[in-house]
């Protein structure tokens, strides 16, 4: 055991973490060796090995964390049925009389099928190849096409069931369902001011989207029947937790029943299909839960060397407003951002800056939201930017670049900046809704 200031500790982890992010290591292998070889060091060999064998354990097993496997097959059956494919078409009749109606109906599809994924990633491999065609096809601005399905799938990181949102509840020891509820009028609001900022794009650009179709009244609504079983699953499950008839692992597996039964509703079902599924939630679990366990193992090192209650006192000490604390939070995670992707961002950043702002009086479900737009925001920046990647994958064939899909979704974070100001200036537009809850 060696003994150091916690900052020199701090220093050297930090350093470390940069060092092995440089070599292109796996963010989970990064974290898991930080944390092993830190608690070797630092503690004793005893301590990292054990420290290991219950992180590996305890985090697989745990209730809360069950929900996140049985959201991602609900959103791969969902996925085999083709109601993307219908979803988009009822809303692009929807949107028909809007020169950005496509880009419109992209954003509002992604935000519907973002109540059944769960994962911004999921959301864009969804309704981007769908909507990447049929856009540019159209004689749309690639970068428009790519920006709006960029940014209406980075709602899935806001809009229940999140992914996100099941992590930050198991790390900060809060209500997930309280979660949920608090990620729907935040996600709401995004989601009307991309929207916004497509009309007046075109309305001022008129030059990167056609002209609009004539489509009559009857024609825009009845394509809207065929998109019931979205809904009818997103109602019965938000409805099941709001109404605390379930908690969020049961309701995930309502879910994942429902999912079934649409299935078969749809004659999509098949045994093939089905295994497909299984093994594409498989290859998803594993590595999120990967992560969760090497961030564990990094985080008992952090509570070791006692990092979270450090930062707390010189908060304490140096009487940090609460705003400034989560303005610095809010920075570090986009800066973070460049290097990490969401779920290792949010499990690391969450143990060291949580016990400060709850020390401040801030509401860890408020906080939540918070932290959840700021790394929904940085989903859509490079480097790192998951979503990104996966759309400039679906817009290979059509000539769309990873920069053409930067380009055109950076402009969209002006919309979540305002998003994020209005959840910080007014909580209740987060809060309303889990404060209303058993």
């Amino acid at each position: 055991m060696i003994e150091v200031e916690w900052y020199i500790a701090l220093l050297l982890i930090i350093l470390g973490l940069f060092a092995l992010f440089s070599t292109g290591l796996p963010i989970a292998l990064v974290l898991g060796l930080v944390g092993f070889f830190g608690l070797f060091v630092l503690a004793s060999p005893d301590v990292a090995l054990n420290t290991i064998s219950m992180m590996l354990y305890t985090a697989p097993v745990n209730f809360v964390l069950l929900a996140i496997p049985l959201f991602v097959l609900m959103a791969q059956i969902i996925i085999f049925t083709g109601i993307a494919s219908d979803l988009y078409d009822a809303m692009e009749k929807v949107f028909a009389g809007f020169r950005s109606g496509l880009a419109l109906a992209s954003i509002g599809a992604g935000t519907a099928f973002a109540a059944v994924t769960g994962s911004s990633t999921a959301n864009c491999a969804t309704i981007g190849p769908v909507a990447m065609g049929e856009m540019i096809s159209r004689g749309y601005n690639k970068r428009l096409a790519a920006g709006s399905i960029a940014a209406a799938g980075g709602l899935a990181v806001i809009i229940p069931p999140s992914i996100l949102f099941i992590l930050y509840g198991y790390i900060a020891e809060v209500s997930v369902a309280k979660l949920f509820m608090a990620g729907l009028i935040p996600g709401l609001i995004m989601a009307a001011g991309y929207s916004t900022y497509v009309i007046l794009l075109v309305k001022f650009k008129p030059s990167i989207a056609p002209p609009p179709d004539s489509v009559s009244l009857k024609e825009r609504l009845l394509p809207l029947i065929k998109v019931w079983p979205i809904a009818a699953l997103a109602f019965m499950i938000l409805g099941s937790m709001y109404g605390g008839i379930t908690t969020p692992t049961e309701a995930a597996a309502v879910g994942v029943l429902g999912a079934l039964v649409l299935s078969f509703i749809y004659r999509k079902f098949t045994l093939k299909k089905l295994y497909e599924a299984l093994m594409a939630t498989a290859q998803t679990t594993g590595f999120v839960m990967l992560i969760v366990v090497a961030a564990l193992i990094f985080g008992f090192l952090m509570s070791y060397l006692r990092i979270p209650w450090r930062f707390t006192e010189a908060a304490v000490a140096y009487e940090f407003s609460p705003l400034l604390l989560l303005l610095s939070s809010v920075m570090g995670i986009l800066l973070l951002s460049t290097i990490m992707s969401a779920a290792p961002l949010i499990l690391v950043i969450v143990p060291i800056v949580l016990p400060a702002m709850m020390q401040a009086g801030l509401d860890p479900i408020w906080l939540g939201v918070v932290l959840g737009i700021a790394v929904e925001m940085g989903e859509t920046t490079p480097p790192v930017g998951m979503s990104v990647f996966v759309l400039a994958g679906v817009g290979k064939p059509y000539g769309v670049t990873f920069w053409d899909v930067t380009a055109g979704a950076l402009p969209f974070l002006m919309a979540d900046a305002v998003a994020l100001a209005l959840i910080i200036a007014f909580p209740i537009l987060a809060m309303w809704i889990p404060n209303s809850m058993g």
